[in-house]
């Protein structure tokens, strides 16, 4: 999978983040780095009291917990440019290659481990264009410790959810 063009079948959806854009986390991030600096406020709910909405059918995803899941015991991550065309951005950074779950089943994958869904259409964060995967790839386990290194209302503001018929 290293050293292709990702596919362009589907334009990216704004990744969310405990409620947030995760532009708006950036945004609050510059905001906290440096409290002087006139920074354009394109994110009015962190500074206001917006609720967000989601259809009623989709509270038990939305509401997910770390036993309701199934976890991946490893991933492979791949570091990914955009470079492919003469108009790319050129940004570069780690994208999601697979996840895996253990078992004792043989399934059909190089490594005879279970294909976990994730996120792994290497697209552009930026500007959406297509990816080079390069060569660099990282194999990531998940520590046995899972406390949270940021925290709330100081690192990132959660929006109240509502559910909607």
């Amino acid at each position: 999978m290293v050293g292709r063009p990702a596919s362009l079948s589907r334009p990216p959806a704004p990744a969310r983040w405990r409620g947030r854009t995760l532009a708006a986390e950036r945004h609050v991030r510059e905001h906290q780095a440096f409290p002087n600096a006139e920074f354009p406020q394109p994110f009015g709910f962190l500074f206001s009291n917006h609720t967000m909405s989601f259809p009623r059918k989709f509270r038990s995803l939305i509401e997910a917990s770390p036993d309701s899941v199934e976890a991946p015991d490893y991933v492979w991550l791949v570091y990914a440019v955009c470079a492919c065309t003469p108009d790319a951005c050129g940004w570069g950074g780690w994208m999601i290659e697979a996840a895996f779950k253990q078992s004792s089943v043989r399934h059909p994958t190089g490594t005879g481990d279970r294909l976990l869904s994730a996120v792994d259409e290497q697209r552009c964060p930026r500007c959406g264009r297509e990816t080079y995967r390069t060569g660099v790839a990282l194999r990531v386990e998940p520590s046995s410790d899972q406390t949270p290194v940021e925290v709330e209302g100081r690192d990132y503001d959660v929006a109240p959810i509502e559910y909607v018929d």
